[in-house]
């Protein structure tokens, strides 16, 4: 390894930790909120036929309760 590659190492390695730990927060407060996971917030239930169709094959197959959200 070269003198270069290792300084473009800590370089990304530098920017990677400054976007997780200071420009991520608005970005995953934005998924928390569409996802209905923020404090006091209704849950969100997302359609999805392929998920509803497995797991109501799987219930009648092996009689799994349905369980209430």
């Amino acid at each position: 390894m070269s003198l270069a590659g290792a300084i473009a190492d800590a370089r990304k390695s530098a920017t990677r930790m400054y976007i997780n730990n200071f420009a991520d927060k608005g970005r995953q407060n934005t998924i928390d909120m569409l996802l209905g996971r923020l404090v006091e917030q209704r849950p969100v239930y997302l359609y999805d036929p392929v998920n509803d169709l497995v797991n109501y094959e799987l219930r009648e197959r092996y009689s799994i309760p349905v369980i209430a959200d």
